[in-house]
């Protein structure tokens, strides 16, 4: 798998670009719901365990007239499908969580603005494990801050069952400002993350409805998660992570919420803003040093040399379908003056090539066929890129030298050893 990764990016990706693909299902009958007390869905079973699995299925169902065992895997200890070059020390799948929040489903049954909850908890240090503790009075006030409707008639019960719903969408991963759709019966297709180039970096096969926790489980599974991130939920990913795990947010952006600038509902965000780091290492007028591995703060970068990230959105989905909150706003790239430096519809064309591929096979899939067909399209299509890519790196290849890869998977040139 490392010899699918891009070659130009390496394992030291500056933009990676993300988006779900919910037409990309199959059928649901393999696949266990159950939660098994041996299965910790924050340590998933390997990427390798399981496509050995389906082999061994598959090798014994075409030796015998039958298996042992119907093949069946549980839906909530899948691996993402990551390198091994790629992956970080922990490798993350917590689509349980999904299911074990509880969030209404009816229309506008969660009252309030997550963003606006989002700033109490993280400007003003709202501990949502401790609103027993919260007066009645307290309680009032916290809601109308986050446009929580406030009745005389509303109990102190009531009124933290009405907070605590509105954070659970927070923790779920569901975004006000997307929505989320799948096909009815069928698994919920795969959430990829891509890279510059088109190579698909990190894939993760969704069991139940698409959010953005499945977007926060690739990139904490990634061993440098890039600076740039771009995908169409930018504002509900970094509330998401605000509040799954408020130590390492604070290590990415701080107060900045992955902005340019902290995000304020009192101004406009600030146009023109100058952020060098935007601007992918091959087209910077400088040779860019990589900061040597080991270091003692794993969030760091090797190439910008910092932890810094930024979270924004895509030009095509922030025109056709404007975010609800002002504060989305803030996640603008056009803000930024090095914004033509990069597109932000690489992930669009990826899926659409997809579907167009996966609509190839006429077979109503089970998982195990699905699974290991995406497996092999997508390795398969990152070795045409990869391909390109040698092949006009060796058109001004000088005499004496060769393509290799370098310790972080980048091509390089390399002097022949006499």
């Amino acid at each position: 798998m490392d010899d699918a990764i891009c070659g130009i990016c390496g394992v030291l990706g500056e933009v990676y670009l993300g988006d779900g693909n919910e037409k990309n299902c199959c059928s649901r009958k393999e696949i266990l719901y159950s939660k098994n007390d041996a299965v910790d869905s924050s340590h998933p079973l390997s990427l390798e365990d399981l496509l050995e699995r389906i082999k061994h299925h598959w090798v014994e169902r075409t030796t015998f007239t039958r298996s042992s065992e119907p093949f069946s895997v549980n839906a909530f200890c899948l691996p993402p499908i990551i390198p091994p070059e790629l992956r970080g020390e922990t490798v993350v799948n917590t689509e349980f969580e999904k299911k074990t929040l509880s969030v209404n489903k009816g229309k506008n049954s969660v009252e309030g603005d997550p963003a606006l909850l989002h700033i109490q908890i993280r400007d003003f240090n709202v501990d949502m494990q401790s609103l027993e503790k919260l007066s009645l009075q307290e309680l009032r006030n916290l809601c109308e801050q986050c446009d929580i409707p406030v009745t005389s008639n509303k109990s102190q019960q009531c009124l933290r069952g009405n907070l605590q719903q509105l954070y659970a969408t927070l923790l779920l991963g569901n975004c006000p400002c997307h929505g989320f759709t799948q096909v009815p019966g069928k698994t919920d297709g795969f959430y990829h993350l891509v890279c510059r180039h088109g190579v698909t970096v990190a894939s993760k096969f969704l069991t139940l409805q698409e959010s953005v926790r499945d977007a926060a489980d690739l990139y904490l599974s990634l061993k440098y998660p890039p600076p740039i991130f771009i995908c169409d939920t930018p504002c509900g990913f970094v509330r998401h992570l605000d509040c799954r795990d408020k130590i390492i947010a604070s290590k990415l952006w701080g107060n900045n919420s992955g902005c340019f600038e902290v995000p304020s509902m009192e101004k406009l965000p600030e146009e023109g803003v100058n952020v060098p780091d935007i601007v992918p290492a091959e087209f910077r007028p400088v040779s860019v040093d990589v900061e040597v591995e080991g270091t003692a703060d794993k969030w760091v970068h090797p190439i910008t040399g910092s932890s810094r990230r930024y979270i924004l959105g895509d030009r095509f989905h922030s025109t056709t379908n404007p975010h609800k909150s002002a504060l989305c706003n803030f996640h603008d790239i056009n803000l930024c003056l090095q914004a033509n430096a990069l597109k932000t519809s690489y992930q669009e064309a990826e899926n659409n090539r997809k579907n167009k591929k996966r609509l190839q096979s006429a077979c109503v899939q089970g998982f195990g066929t699905h699974f290991l067909y995406n497996f092999l399209m997508d390795f398969y299509q990152n070795e045409i890129i990869i391909h390109k890519q040698l092949l006009n790196l060796k058109k001004g290849l000088p005499e004496g030298f060769q393509v290799k890869r370098d310790r972080y998977r980048r091509f390089v040139y390399e002097a022949i050893q006499q």
